[in-house]
């Protein structure tokens, strides 16, 4: 028994360092692209003298939440990352009640980053479970 509890350590140990390693490489990589996308918002309410207050509220919203998450992955945990998935699906539905003639320059290129952030997340997923499963 003390075999097995021995190789259970073992495994565990090697299971939490997988974990902890994908989870740092998966927030350092959705840290920077929430910063582009934020990037991206800030200078879109920087450039829109035309916008309406609605608009301009959308978009403050949405900066300061990526903001928070943004900081929130300085130190990424599994927790964080589940916070910055609803955010960043908040942030996707807040840009769709944007006014279609205020922001059409940018809306493609959000609903790109926000696509690429989407795909990085499946193969983030797809990654660890492989990780887990494979022999060392």
């Amino acid at each position: 028994m003390n075999e097995f509890a021995r190789n259970f350590e073992a495994y565990s140990a090697e299971v939490e360092r997988k974990t902890r390693d994908a989870v740092e490489d998966f927030g350092a990589l959705m840290q920077r692209a929430m910063e582009k996308l934020q990037q991206s918002i800030d200078e879109a309410l920087e450039k829109g003298e035309a916008a309406t207050q609605e608009d301009k509220v959308i978009l403050t919203q949405a900066s300061r939440s990526l903001g928070n998450e943004i900081e929130a992955l300085e130190e990424p945990t599994m927790d964080a990352l589940a916070q910055t998935s609803r955010t960043l699906a908040n942030t996707g539905e807040r840009l769709t009640q944007l006014s279609a003639d205020t922001y059409n320059e940018y809306r493609d290129d959000w609903e790109a980053q926000l696509e690429e952030m989407r795909a990085e997340t499946s193969a983030f997923f797809a990654r660890l479970r492989q990780a887990l499963v494979s022999d060392n």
